[in-house]
């Protein structure tokens, strides 16, 4: 959703996968004070030490995992689509065991009670999701959000030649046209994730929209994938300028060592962030925001949504049983109002303080286990020597 909480928590997962190599090193045996190799040249570790790590990597890439999908992914779409202004229900308090309302003398205006909307919190919002669709119900669109994944890494792949992550354009190219041509895939679930539970019982391949639905939200893909690459490519490359961000063949992103950093590498980390937020909110929030009001414009009559849907979208379009079509890429965009922006904003606010939080947690641990059980500093890990 965020590409400024992406490329934060790409930095994180990076930066603990690449050094977890070196951690294992430093796991010696009480009996090997080198920590580093036997006689025969070959490392040698506590298994135990070794599970330890592993098992704390792993549990942090789940967490992040989950926070990244849920929060980051499921939240923002619910927050993006719903009706800011649903209509007033009858209080269950309200309504007597055999089904009639009340009747409080003096009360009856009570008895409409306006509710305001499930979105505001992340915490209203997965016990709605809980109560409607069950458990699993935040983790709703994950199987075409894997297929989606897995597609788009191999056309992107495809698209480039094979070119490596140091080839910035090439690959941003490619991925711009692997996401256009799985438009079909994303308009999918982006339905998936605001329809009723009872609409989702089908396979997601027969849920696939036709065509001649699917083509007409194909600017607003390629809008948004466009607004993403830039706000990508310009921080990475005034990155790279600065020497803050080290590029190779193998991995796409490199950051420069931790252990001393100079005045102007931290001053230029930070610049490289408040440059990311500021894309983000500038252009890539807003254009996310289109392609999936877009998106969702385009959802079958027939089919019920999770929270209060306005299919009129302020009246800019008729609904789809009177012949109404998709909404256009700047109606998508005025018709989402200033306080579904703000409480949009907050969500994703939340969302990356929640994801800063789990980052460092995870570095405070590893780093406890790396002095306790490993036997190494933390010096030792991050040095920049093997």
């Amino acid at each position: 959703m965020s590409s400024a909480v992406s490329t934060a928590a790409h930095h994180l997962v990076k930066r603990a996968v690449s050094e977890m190599p070196r951690a294992i090193r430093m796991v010696r045996q009480p009996n090997s004070p080198s920590g580093d190799t036997d006689g025969d040249g070959k490392p040698q570790g506590s298994p135990m030490a070794l599970f330890i790590l592993a098992t704390t990597t792993f549990a942090f890439l789940l967490v992040l995992g989950i926070i990244s999908y849920t929060l980051g992914m499921i939240v923002p779409t619910l927050a993006i689509v719903e009706d800011p202004q649903p209509a007033a229900y009858v209080s269950i308090d309200s309504v007597d065991d055999d089904g009639r309302p009340k009747t409080l003398p003096g009360a009856d205006s009570e008895h409409l009670v306006q509710k305001g909307p499930i979105t505001t919190k992340i915490r209203t919002t997965l016990k709605h999701l809980r109560a409607r669709g069950g458990f699993w119900a935040p983790f709703r669109g994950m199987a075409v959000f894997l297929l989606y994944v897995f597609s788009r890494s191999i056309l992107v792949n495809l698209f480039s030649f094979g070119a490596s992550y140091s080839h910035l354009l090439t690959r941003s190219l490619a991925t711009i046209a692997a996401e256009v041509a799985l438009t079909a895939i994303s308009l999918t679930w982006v339905h998936t994730v605001i329809s009723e539970p009872s609409a989702n019982a089908r396979p997601f391949w027969r849920r696939i929209p036709a065509y001649r639905i699917w083509r007409k939200v194909v600017p607003a893909v390629a809008l948004q994938s466009v607004a993403s690459q830039i706000c990508f490519l310009i921080p990475l490359y005034l990155g790279i300028a600065i020497h803050s961000i080290r590029m190779d063949d193998e991995s796409l992103v490199k950051m420069p060592q931790l252990n001393r950093p100079t005045a102007g590498t931290a001053a230029g980390s930070i610049a490289i962030l408040l440059l990311t937020l500021a894309l983000t909110v500038l252009i890539e929030i807003p254009a996310t925001v289109t392609m999936i009001r877009v998106a969702a414009s385009a959802l079958s009559p027939d089919v019920d949504t999770i929270v209060p849907f306005d299919r009129t979208f302020n009246g800019k379009i008729e609904p789809a049983v009177l012949g109404g079509g998709c909404l256009g890429t700047l109606d998508a965009w005025k018709s989402f109002t200033w306080p579904s922006r703000v409480r949009l904003m907050k969500l994703v606010a939340k969302y990356f303080a929640i994801t800063m939080a789990v980052g460092f947690a995870f570095g405070a641990i590893l780093a406890v286990e790396i002095v306790t059980v490993a036997g190494g500093t933390v010096d030792k890990i991050f040095d920049g020597k093997n």
